[in-house]
């Protein structure tokens, strides 16, 4: 299941309350983070067409520090 904070009214406390849980849920280690692949900064051209095809499931990380 997804989440996007954009479709979080603009009301503060609201959204004080949503990004509480959130972070509790993180912390307890009950909601992760899916990750679909890591590319390194030259895969970013492809990360991109990726994403654009509907091609993830998941989010798309760059590792700057690797060198494929």
């Amino acid at each position: 299941m997804g989440f996007c904070l954009q479709h979080v009214p603009p009301d503060r406390v609201l959204f004080a309350g949503i990004a509480e849980r959130l972070f509790r849920l993180a912390a307890d280690g009950r909601l992760v983070a899916r990750i679909d692949r890591t590319v390194p900064l030259s895969g970013v051209a492809g990360a991109h067409r990726a994403l654009a095809g509907r091609e993830t499931m998941g989010k798309v990380l760059v590792d700057v520090h690797r060198e494929d």
